[in-house]
């Protein structure tokens, strides 16, 4: 896991990918493949600021 990346910057990663699932779920179906992508790559955004705050705690 890539832990060069802060924990600011994965933050601003997460609430721009949130918004552009948040946009693309208003146009298209919640299963569209775009929409699935988008909500994957926020998934994994997620698990690294988790990780970086665990290892914070240690």
């Amino acid at each position: 896991m890539n832990s060069t990346v802060s924990k600011k910057e994965l933050l601003n990663q997460i609430e721009t990918a949130r918004d552009k699932m948040n946009k693309l779920s208003e146009k298209m179906n919640r299963t569209s493949h775009e929409v699935v992508e988008i909500s994957t790559h926020l998934d994994d955004l997620l698990i690294k600021y988790q990780y970086l705050s665990i290892r914070e705690k240690k």
